[in-house]
């Protein structure tokens, strides 16, 4: 499995405007073979940031997904936002993890800290 974190900064005023593109992304993406998963929060201290996490079935699956659709393309470039961020490696190549069934488990307190983290500033959209 593959797991990609991209942050939107949203232009003031437009955030019903973002969400009504962005869903249509969304829907877009999950029609995809391969799109396993995709959440969107939305930061509940500063609400024009959104964070969207999404798994995908393979690389190959993200990358049919998001750079072979001239639809999912021409949504993306008309979301109003000032900046996005995708995670990305020192190669500045799209960073994914990939999941692998032999990982070890994170400790509990590790898992809950990181829960409580990623939750403690967010809403689900």
């Amino acid at each position: 499995m593959i797991h990609t974190i991209a942050s939107f900064h949203v232009l003031p005023n437009k955030t019903d405007e973002f969400e009504v593109l962005h869903g249509r992304m969304l829907e877009l993406l999950c029609a995809r073979p391969g799109c396993l998963d995709v959440k969107v929060h939305r930061s509940i201290s500063d609400p024009l940031e959104y964070m969207v996490y999404g798994t995908s079935e393979s690389e190959g699956a993200w990358v049919a997904a998001h750079q072979t659709r001239e639809q999912f393309k021409t949504l993306f470039n008309e979301l109003p936002i000032d900046r996005h961020t995708v995670s990305r490696d020192s190669d500045d190549a799209l960073f994914m993890v990939r999941i692998h069934e032999s990982s070890p488990p994170l400790p509990c307190g590790s898992r809950a800290r990181a829960r409580a983290l990623s939750t403690a500033n967010t809403r689900r959209v």
